[in-house]
C-alpha cells in the first residue's frame, strides 16, 4: 500500500476514529442519529472521508433487504461500521 493521504475537516463537531483519532466526518453531514445498529446507537451521515470499503453485501435490515459495504478507517483498520450502496 501506498501513502496514506488523511483529509482534515473543519467544523462545529467533528466525528473520528475511535482508536486513533482520524477524521471521518462532521456535524454538517449528519443526517439521523434515530438508527440503531448492532452495537446499539448508530448515526447516519452525508458523507465522510478517510475510511477504506469491503466488498458490497446484502443484509436484511429492519427496513428490508439493502446491499452495503463495510468501512474502516483508513490509518488503523478499525471497524467503523456501514454505508449503504446506491444502486
Amino acid at each position: 500500500m501506498g501513502k496514506i493521504i488523511i483529509e482534515y475537516l473543519e467544523g462545529q463537531k467533528i466525528y473520528a476514529c475511535k482508536k486513533c483519532n482520524v477524521h471521518v466526518t462532521n456535524q454538517d453531514y449528519l443526517i439521523s442519529k434515530q438508527f440503531t445498529g448492532q452495537s446499539g446507537t448508530a448515526f447516519l451521515f452525508d458523507k465522510g472521508v478517510n475510511y477504506l470499503t469491503g466488498i458490497p453485501e446484502d443484509k436484511r435490515l429492519r427496513t428490508g433487504l439493502h446491499t452495503t459495504q463495510d468501512i474502516m478507517c483508513i490509518k488503523c483498520q478499525t471497524y467503523l461500521g456501514w454505508k449503504y450502496v446506491m444502486p
